[in-house]
């Protein structure tokens, strides 16, 4: 679903990753990214699905589930202003744990091949959202370490 650059512009400004860019920046970027709404009880992508994209939630929550044997852990909630895929838009892979929403979710997306093509388009703008991206991997894995940790510590 496409909706008008402005409307996706005026989403982008609320968007911490994006406080870097100019105005005119911004408005090359509205251009790669769509909309997406998942009903409650939908999955956005199941475990070893192709990852090829990177979401950010405007509304709603969703569920982060990971198949472990024959049972299925609750890994984390992604809530409105939460990051999902970081890694599908750098690395192609797969997807590593199942994502359902729990309430009707609203999202923003890029694809890796519209990332490409951003990026290639526009290079300052590309080492913006690169660096960028890659504090949100850094954050996620200082805060998984930190979970890590605390179980190892309580177990």
């Amino acid at each position: 679903m496409q909706i008008p650059n402005q409307d996706i512009l005026d989403l982008l400004f609320e968007i911490p990753l994006f406080a870097d860019l100019t105005l005119d920046q911004l408005k090359f970027v509205a251009r790669y990214w769509h909309l997406k709404k998942v009903d409650k009880g939908q999955y956005l992508f199941r475990e070893n699905d192709i990852a090829d994209c990177l979401f950010y939630v405007l509304d709603g929550t969703l569920k982060v589930e990971k198949n472990i044997g024959n049972h299925i852990i609750d890994v984390a909630n992604i809530t409105k202003g939460q990051f999902l895929g970081e890694i599908a838009i750098i690395q192609e892979s797969r997807r590593s744990a199942s994502v359902i929403a729990t309430e009707d979710t609203e999202l923003l997306v890029i694809d890796s091949r519209r990332f490409d093509d951003l990026i290639s388009s526009n290079l300052e703008i590309g080492i913006i959202l690169l660096k960028g991206i890659a504090r949100l991997i850094s954050e996620r894995l200082r805060s998984t370490t930190n979970d890590f940790a605390t179980v190892k510590h309580s177990g």
